[in-house]
């Protein structure tokens, strides 16, 4: 499942699979996992696949409430050849997608669509082998989403196994020094009063804090944190419930974390 070249991060390559109500990521994963006997193959069993049987507000807004599915990688990846294995149960196959969208995002919150791919319907047999997806075109991402846009009929969606090709990305160096400099911790998430985030960073320069819906709109105030360790509580008790982006930046980077408000 994973090859591994000389040791030179820039030629690790890397496959990461979804096993339905259970992620698993190579790349992320630091236990065992076990799948089929043949890496090809999938078996007719219900919780080897990811199955939604409500719509919820996705991360990219202009996706609405949908079926979907995202991959949080941890860092940026050059994205390659894929593979799905749509729903194989043999009485529910109806409830595979037909087809499905890729967006794909470095932030988790500015996304980018790649475009729509067809599925064909799984056979419903132990040695259903999937199909070949797209080709990624060496896209990069932290963030990988699949939103099923139609089923074969059902009314839930669901899609067995996605496998998509990696390599790490040359802007890691970058990543890791930006991390180095700053850490933050947003919490609690979900929330219902008030957002608290905490900023560790030397930097070297000021941080401004500030909290917008998922349309964009600011909702709050503008926070300013000097350079150090510090927390602030942001006041959110009025706001209605729903998906809401968390911006921290300086004169260097700036990071974007999604809370959901609860009621």
């Amino acid at each position: 499942m994973t090859t591994t070249l000389p040791i030179n991060k820039n030629q690790i390559i890397h496959s990461f699979y979804a096993f339905g109500m259970i992620l698993c990521f190579i790349i992320l994963s630091q236990n065992n996992t076990y799948t089929q006997c043949y890496l090809d193959r999938h078996n007719t069993t219900w919780y080897d696949g990811w199955v939604s049987c409500e719509q919820k507000i996705s991360p990219n807004p202009e996706r609405g409430a949908s079926h979907w599915l995202m991959y949080s990688l941890g860092h940026r990846y050059v994205l390659g050849e894929s593979h799905f294995w749509n729903h194989n149960v043999p009485n529910t196959l109806n409830n595979g997608a037909k087809e499905i969208a890729i967006d794909y995002s470095l932030d988790g919150v500015t996304w980018t669509s790649f475009g729509n791919v067809s599925l064909s319907q799984a056979s419903g047999e132990n040695f259903y082998e999937g199909q070949d997806g797209p080709n990624l075109q060496s896209i990069e991402a932290r963030y990988v989403l699949i939103t099923v846009l139609e089923t074969y009929g059902g009314s839930c969606a669901g899609i067995s196994e996605v496998k998509i090709d990696v390599r790490l990305s040359s802007a890691l160096d970058d990543d890791i020094a930006y991390n180095q400099c700053m850490s933050t911790e947003i919490y609690p998430n979900p929330f219902a009063n008030s957002i608290n985030v905490h900023v560790n960073s030397v930097c070297g320069e000021k941080s401004m804090i500030h909290v917008t819906d998922a349309a964009g709109r600011r909702v709050s105030a503008e926070y300013t944190i000097e350079d150090g360790n510090q927390t602030i509580s942001v006041p959110a008790r009025n706001l209605p419930a729903g998906v809401y982006i968390v911006h921290i930046h300086n004169g260097v980077k700036q990071i974007q974390e999604r809370v959901v408000k609860i009621e």
